[in-house]
């Protein structure tokens, strides 16, 4: 498992559509992060780097939130 978190700063986020769009915004901002850091930790260990692939954030997210309800 990895956690990544990142320190983001957005004025009247609590309203829903701020709210929406800094949860959907700060996924896809650090994506690319973990994408970096799992391709760069299994290169490190003596074994072919996975690189996990593209997805669409907001998609992802919305479909996650179909599930719970």
């Amino acid at each position: 498992s990895i956690k990544l978190s990142g320190a983001f700063q957005l004025n009247g986020w609590e309203n829903e559509e701020n709210n929406t769009l800094a949860t959907e915004n700060t996924a896809a901002i650090l994506f690319p992060f973990i994408r970096s850091l799992v391709a760069t930790v299994t290169a490190n260990t003596s074994v072919p780097p996975y690189i996990l692939p593209v997805f669409n954030v907001s998609a992802w997210l919305e479909e996650n939130e179909k599930k719970k309800s």
